[in-house]
C-alpha cells in the first residue's frame, strides 16, 4: 500500500517538475494527465480526502506553466479558481466526516422506514474537484477566457456549502430519529448482532457467515460502521441493517435482550462495541490459516473466540499470544459443508483438473505470500501434463498493478492452450463470478495455492494440494506454517516443481497425513452433520 502511494506521489512530483522546469511543456501535460487519471481511478469509490497532495501539486504545476504568459484579465480569474479549488480539496476530509455523521441509514426494520438521508453523496465532491483540475488544464491557455472557471469553481463551492448546510439540518433531527429507531429495534427483539467495519471490498468477510447465522433461527441486527457498504448489505440479508457513524449511535443499538455480538475481523472500530459488557462478544474471523491475522493478539479482547479446530488454538500459543484457554471454542468451519469429500486416489483419476488459487500481495512485504510472479512456471508444466487448470484469483489481486498484469498473462496462456488443445480451462469471470470457491474446489482433483485460508478449507475435501513457499524459508517453512506438513511445498525458485507435480498428481504419499490434519484444523465432526457444531456453539450465547 505504501509503495503504491509513494508511486503516485512520485508521479505528481515528476509532473510538477516537468511543468515548471522542462522546455517541453507537452511532456508535463501528458504526465499530469496520467497522474490525475491514476489518482482518480484508484480512489474513485472512496476518494474524499485521498491523494490531496498529488492533486494540489498538479494544480500548482499547471498554474506555474501558464502564469508568465497570462493576460491581466485572465490572471485574477485563474488565481481565484486555483484558490477555491485548493481549499475545496483540502477540506474534502472535513466534508466527508460531517456528512457521514449526519447521514442516517436504516433498513429492513419492521415498523420503521428504510432511509438513506443526505441528498448528494459527498463522493461527488471528489469527482467534481478532479474535473475542475481537467478544466483548469484546458482553460488555462492564454487565448482562452478563464471566467467560466471562476463560475464553475464558485458553483462547486456553493454546492459544497449547501451539502454542509443540509448535513447540519439533518444533525439537528438525528437525536429524535435515533430514539425512534431504538424503540423500533427494541420491539423487534434481536437476540444478537453482527458487527462489521471495513471497506466495500471486504464485505465477503461478513457475507460468508450470514447463511449460518440465519440457521440459528433468531432475529438479529447487522451493525455497520461505514455507510459505503449499506446498500450491498441490504442485498445480502433480510434482517435489519443500521449504519452507526459515531460511537454514540452504538448506544441506540445495544437494546435490552441483545445477548451476543459476532465479529468477522479485528477492525479498529470493533472496540467501540466491545465496551458493552452485558453482551457476549464472539470473534469468528473470516478464515482459518497460518497467516498472522489468525493469531492476532487483539483477538484476546473478545469474550469468546470461535475456531475451526485445535490448530486455531495452538497457533496463538505457539506465537506467544496468551489468550486463556477458556475463551476458545472449537465449532468447525461451516463454510466447508458443501465441499465434496473425495477418497479416490489421485493416481486413479483421469482427465485431471487442478485449481490454482493464489492469494494477493498483502498490505506489506512481510505478509506477501502471493505466488503470481512465478506461477507461469507450474501453469505451463500443468498444461504439458494435459491438466485442465481452474485459475481463481483473489478479490484483491487488482489492487496491485503487477499482479493484475501477471494474472492477465496467465489467462492469455490458458486461452491459447484452450484454443489449441480443446482443454476446458476456467479463468476470469467464469472462475470468480460464475463459480463459487466451493464449486471450484469440487471441480478440481487437486489444488495449488499460497499461505491462505483457502488451503484450510480445501483440506476438508481430502484431495491433495501444494503450497508455495514465497517467503523462501525452505526447511523452516513447515515450522512457520504447520499446515504445510500435509502439503507438497513448491520452492520459491520452482526448482522442485516437477517432483511436486509428480507427487500431487500421481503418487500422493501424504494422503493419510491430510486426513489427520483435517481433524486437527477443521474439527473432528461427521461431514453430514458438520454445521451442527457451529449452530450449537453459537446458540449457547444467544
Amino acid at each position: 500500500m505504501l509503495s503504491r502511494l509513494f508511486g503516485l506521489n512520485a508521479m505528481a512530483i515528476v509532473s510538477f517538475l516537468l511543468l515548471t522546469l522542462s522546455p517541453i511543456p507537452w511532456l508535463g501535460f501528458v504526465t499530469s494527465a496520467l497522474t490525475l487519471g491514476a489518482a482518480w481511478w484508484r480512489n474513485r469509490k472512496s476518494g474524499m480526502g485521498k491523494a490531496v497532495s498529488v492533486r494540489i501539486l498538479l494544480v500548482g504545476g499547471l498554474i506555474a506553466q501558464y502564469l508568465p504568459n497570462l493576460q491581466d484579465t485572465n490572471d485574477y480569474s485563474l488565481l481565484a479558481t486555483t484558490a477555491m479549488l485548493v481549499m475545496l480539496m483540502m477540506h474534502e476530509g472535513l466534508v466527508q466526516r460531517v456528512v457521514s455523521k449526519a447521514r442516517l441509514q436504516f433498513g429492513q426494520l419492521p415498523n420503521f422506514a428504510t432511509r438513506t438521508d443526505v441528498h448528494v453523496a459527498p463522493q461527488y465532491v471528489f469527482h467534481a474537484n478532479t474535473l475542475m483540475i481537467v478544466l483548469l488544464g484546458v482553460f488555462a491557455v492564454p487565448e482562452f477566457p478563464s471566467w467560466p472557471l471562476v463560475v464553475a469553481a464558485g458553483l462547486l463551492s456553493a454546492g459544497v456549502a449547501a451539502l454542509l448546510f443540509d448535513a447540519r439540518a439533518l444533525l439537528r433531527g438525528n437525536g429524535r430519529a435515533w430514539a425512534r429507531f431504538s424503540e423500533a429495534l427494541q420491539e423487534y427483539e434481536p437476540t444478537f448482532a453482527v458487527y462489521f467495519s471495513g471497506p466495500p471490498g471486504m464485505v465477503y468477510q461478513v457475507s460468508m457467515w450470514l447463511p449460518y447465522l440465519d440457521r440459528l433461527g433468531k432475529p438479529y441486527v447487522v451493525v455497520l460502521r461505514e455507510g459505503a457498504v449499506f446498500n450491498h448489505m441490504l442485498q445480502l440479508t433480510d434482517q435489519p441493517v443500521v449504519v452507526c457513524n459515531t460511537i454514540g449511535n452504538l448506544d441506540q443499538v445495544a437494546v435490552d435482550g441483545l445477548h451476543a455480538c459476532f465479529y468477522v475481523n479485528n477492525g479498529m472500530k470493533n472496540s467501540h462495541f466491545v465496551k458493552f459488557r452485558d453482551i457476549t462478544h464472539i470473534q469468528l474471523l473470516h478464515g482459518d490459516s497460518d497467516k498472522p491475522p489468525s493469531y492476532n493478539a487483539v483477538t484476546g479482547m473478545y469474550d469468546r473466540v470461535f475456531v475451526a479446530g485445535q490448530a486455531g488454538i495452538d497457533r496463538y500459543h505457539k506465537h506467544g499470544v496468551n489468550i486463556p484457554e477458556s475463551k476458545f471454542e472449537i465449532v468447525g468451519r461451516p463454510q466447508v459443508e458443501d465441499i465434496d469429500v473425495t477418497r479416490t486416489h489421485i493416481g486413479d483419476r483421469s482427465n485431471k483438473a487442478v485449481l490454482y488459487a493464489p492469494t494477493w500481495v498483502g498490505f506489506s512485504d512481510t505478509v506477501n505470500y502471493c505466488s503470481l510472479p512465478v506461477a507461469h512456471i507450474f501453469v505451463q508444466k500443468l498444461i504439458e501434463r494435459d491438466v485442465t487448470v481452474i485459475l481463481r484469483s483473489h478479490p484483491y489481486t487488482g489492487r496491485d498493478s503487477q499482479s493484475l498484469q501477471t494474472l492477465h498473462e496467465l489467462e492469455h496462456l490458458l486461452a491459447q492452450d484452450r484454443q489449441r488443445s480443446g482443454r476446458k480451462h476456467v479463468f476470469g469471470s467464469a472462475a470468480t463470478e460464475e463459480l463459487t470457491i466451493v464449486e471450484c474446489f469440487n471441480a478440481a482433483d487437486a489444488m495449488i495455492s499460497d499461505v491462505s485460508s483457502v488451503v484450510s478449507d480445501f483440506l476438508f475435501s481430502e484431495k491433495p494440494f501444494a503450497i508455495t513457499d514465497m517467503v523462501d524459508e525452505q526447511d523452516e517453512f513447515v515450522e512457520s506454517f504447520p499446515l504445510a506438513r500435509a502439503a507438497y511445498v513448491l520452492r520459491k525458485d520452482m526448482s522442485n516443481a516437477d517432483d511436486v507435480l509428480d507427487q500431487l498428481l500421481k503418487t500422493d504419499p501424504l494422503e493419510q497425513t491430510r486426513k489427520e490434519a483435517r481433524a486437527y484444523y477443521l474439527g473432528d465432526y461427521p461431514a453430514e452433520t458438520y454445521v451442527d457444531a457451529f449452530v450449537a456453539g453459537a446458540n449457547k450465547y444467544i
